[in-house]
This record gives C-alpha cells, sequence and structure tokens, in this order.
C-alpha cells in the first residue's frame, strides 16, 4: 500500500512539472562557479505573435523569457562582445545573445505616427526598460529585405529608416540572414548575390552600413565544397566578408576562447516554448553555463578546464582553480 501511495505521488509530481508553465518551474540562477570557458545561449525568435508555436513566441512568452532573463542579472550581449571574446559582463553573471531572423514586422511594428507599437517585439522591450531601469538591451537582427511582406525589413516601407536608424542608435546588430531567406543549398549557386543583395538592400537606407555576420536561412548549410564561398566573396563588384556564420543546431554556444569554437558553425537555441524550457533546465547545471569573474582581462576557470583553451587566448590572464 505504501509503495502504491509512493507511486501515485510520483506520478502527480510528473504530472505537474508537464503542466506547468516553464517559468514555474525554473530556479533562480545563482551561485553557480564562475567558468569562462563555458557555454553561451545565443537564442532566436522569429515571430512575436499571439500563440507559441515552432517558429513564433508568444508576447506574454517574449516578455516572460526577458523578464526571467533581467531579474536572473543575466548580460545581454552585443554581437562584437561576443565575437572579440572582451565581454563586459559583471562577475557571477551569464551572457546571453539574443537575435531575431526574418525582420518581421510582429518584431518591430509602428502606428501612423511613427510610435512604436508596445505590442511588437521593440515595444515589448521599451516597456521593460522603463520597468527595469538597470536593463541595457542588445541584439543582433538577421534581416531579409527582399522577402515577402511583412518579413521585408519589418513591413511598413514608410518606416524602414526610421526603424533600422531605431535599431543602430539602441545598441542592436543588423546582420544577413540573405535577400529573401534563400535556402543556400537549393541556391548554391546564388550564394554571392544573395549575401551582396542583402546588404546592398540595407544600404539604401544606412549607406555606409556593412554586414560581418551571416545567419543560415533554415539552418542550412550548402555543400562542403562551397562553404568557404559564406565567408568572402564578390557579386558584380561588391565583395564582402563575413566573420561569423550561425546555424541553427539548437544548442549552447561554444566561446571564442574555446578550443571547440568553430566560426563557421556558431550555435544558436529556438525561442519557442520548448527550447527556452530545455534552456532553463540545461543552465541550471554547474559547469554548462559560461559564468564571468568580471574582467574582460582574464580567463576564470576550473584548473580541470585548461586543456580547453584556444591558442589564441593566451593574450589574456588565465586564472585557475
Amino acid at each position: 500500500m505504501h509503495s502504491l501511495v509512493n507511486f501515485k505521488f510520483r506520478r502527480l509530481l510528473i504530472l505537474l512539472s508537464i503542466s506547468l508553465p516553464i517559468y514555474a518551474q525554473a530556479k533562480p540562477i545563482s551561485n553557480l562557479p564562475i567558468n569562462e570557458l563555458g557555454k553561451i545561449p545565443i537564442i532566436t525568435y522569429h515571430k512575436i505573435g499571439e500563440t507559441d508555436t515552432e517558429y513564433s513566441r508568444s508576447r506574454e512568452g517574449f516578455r516572460k523569457d526577458l523578464i526571467y532573463f533581467i531579474e536572473n542579472k543575466f548580460h545581454f550581449l552585443s554581437l562584437d562582445e561576443f565575437t572579440s571574446g572582451n565581454i563586459q559582463a559583471p562577475k557571477g553573471s551569464i551572457p546571453i545573445l539574443l537575435t531575431f531572423d526574418d525582420s518581421s514586422i510582429s518584431q518591430f511594428e509602428m502606428d501612423k505616427n511613427g510610435k512604436i507599437l508596445p505590442t511588437s517585439g521593440i515595444g515589448i522591450i521599451e516597456s521593460l526598460k522603463k520597468k527595469y531601469p538597470y536593463f541595457k538591451p542588445k541584439g543582433v537582427f538577421f534581416v531579409t529585405p527582399g522577402a515577402k511582406s511583412p518579413n521585408d525589413l519589418f513591413g511598413q516601407k514608410e518606416f524602414k529608416k526610421a526603424k533600422l536608424d531605431y535599431l543602430l542608435a539602441n545598441g542592436y546588430d543588423i546582420e544577413n540572414h540573405t535577400l529573401w531567406h534563400a535556402n543556400l543549398k537549393k541556391y548554391s549557386s546564388k550564394i554571392e548575390e544573395q549575401i551582396v543583395q542583402c546588404e546592398q538592400f540595407v544600404q539604401k537606407f544606412l549607406p555606409n552600413h556593412k554586414m560581418t555576420s551571416l545567419a543560415l536561412p533554415f539552418g542550412i548549410y550548402p555543400n562542403e565544397s562551397e562553404r568557404p564561398r559564406l565567408l568572402k566573396g564578390s557579386y558584380k563588384g561588391q565583395s564582402y566578408k563575413n566573420i561569423n556564420i550561425f546555424d541553427y543546431s539548437n544548442r549552447f554556444s561554444f566561446v571564442p576562447e574555446h578550443k571547440d569554437f568553430d566560426a563557421m558553425h556558431i550555435r544558436r537555441i529556438h525561442a519557442n516554448e520548448a527550447g527556452i524550457k530545455r534552456m532553463l533546465v540545461e543552465i541550471q547545471k554547474p559547469g554548462i553555463a559560461f559564468v564571468s569573474d568580471g574582467n574582460p582581462s582574464t580567463i576564470t576557470i576550473p584548473k580541470s578546464s585548461l586543456g580547453l583553451l584556444r591558442k589564441k587566448s593566451i593574450n589574456k590572464k588565465i586564472l585557475s582553480y
């Protein structure tokens, strides 16, 4: 009888854990050991809408994601911080890089007077900046300016320049997701064209803007022999050079100081309900996440991780414990 009661109780706990919203189960991030060779969550949002699906995050879910990151003292990275490894994160904090794919109007919408709508992704971020004055949002918008509306630079052709100007002025990066979200394995003959024309389209509004990172549509790579063309090439006299190629492998990313970091395969996580839930479980485990020592000129790691350092990291002071 006693074992039957225990079985029923365990089953009840399992059912409760399945049905509870993800933030009812999430634990606060605290007291994780410093580990600057840990992994970084790079999370990818697509549509911000009414409901949660594979490629959309509900507005309520998006708001709760950000509140969790803010209240647990995550450090919002810029693209340059991540790429350079010069991470300016406070001691004990976990860096996180937000990315937004497909330049959907749901990410950034204005009313007829050019005021940001509070129901859009940027509108939600703006409301949280007021609630949390110390919140300094950053992130990368991977745009598809030649896609069908409303994914053509956030729709609303009369506000395209205003939106792009706002993003740059407020600490965001605008990077390449190809001209119209082309599968670069299927359209491998158009790799250079898709990359260059995406940048050219944005330069109509931002004449001096250069892109240095590419997020692969669908996360699909061209064949191995074609992949160097993702990094550099030219089309009709305009050249490009990409430092980072972001994939869609639904895993945490290595940091540039880690020997397994590969700039051709930078990992990202689906920012849908299931992806966020998995991330919150994984990040609680000691030794998984990058946890800052508060000093960008040093790398503090467990002694057991010394063999994981890239040689180029020697220009920083290495501290081990």
